[in-house]
């Protein structure tokens, strides 16, 4: 049996959030005799998907969109391509940022190493 917090574990998904991914109709968790969440192959690849998706900024109600429409590849496509293209534009943006940082670092690292020279 995997447990939740077995999943939780490898996902690195809260186990609340696995909850709620289940109340929202994202994921549907077998369970056992005993009303125990009894996470199968297919759920973990699902959640493995929400992981995913989420991380690259996709909102539930449009994960939920894909889901709910696995036959409609031009909407999925159109989805994953739009965001696609928004991370692009976030990671060119990262990436000014941390050559700035990387300038700065630089020069507060001369400044440093002169006033060591100064010292000696």
């Amino acid at each position: 049996m995997v447990t939740i917090a077995t999943v939780a574990g490898i996902t690195g998904i809260s186990a609340y959030n696995l909850r709620f991914y289940e109340k929202e109709g994202l994921i549907s968790v077998p369970r056992t005799k005993a009303g125990i969440r009894d996470f199968d192959e297919a759920t973990e690849s699902r959640i493995n998907a929400i992981r995913h998706y989420r991380c690259a900024g996709l909102s539930l109600a449009q994960i939920k969109e894909v889901f709910a429409n696995t036959d409609k590849h031009e909407m999925i496509i159109g989805v994953l391509k739009a965001r696609k293209k928004e991370m692009e534009k976030e990671l060119a943006e990262l990436e000014k940022s941390m050559a700035y940082l990387d300038k700065k670092i630089n020069i507060h690292q001369e400044r440093l190493n002169e006033e060591a020279t100064k010292l000696v």
